[in-house]
């Protein structure tokens, strides 16, 4: 989700399961304090692309550390959550 790559707004509430407005609203404000850029699709004008910005993504690193501790210490190690953050945390550090 870095610049260049994004994913569009529609993905991330079908993937969050968090209605369309709320994923709207959380998006502007993220885009307000410099964490994400917010574009149109080149194919389609009408379909928002989100992707990160630098500082978005320097976040998101020094986030997942402690995400994938907190999820450890409410729901115990499980080897399948944790390898899909890790996957996650992965796809930002290039």
């Amino acid at each position: 989700m870095k610049d260049g790559d994004g994913v569009t707004q529609a993905t991330i509430s079908e993937a969050a399961e968090i209605h369309p407005m709320q994923i709207s609203n959380m998006i502007k404000a993220l885009e307000g304090k410099g964490l994400v850029h917010s574009g149109s699709d080149p194919a389609d004008a009408r379909v928002a692309v989100i992707s990160l910005t630098d500082d978005g993504t320097q976040r998101l690193r020094a986030a997942m550390p402690v995400a994938i501790d907190v999820q450890t210490a409410m729901f115990g190690d499980d080897g399948k959550m944790v390898a899909v953050i890790r996957q996650l945390e992965a796809g930002f550090k290039d």
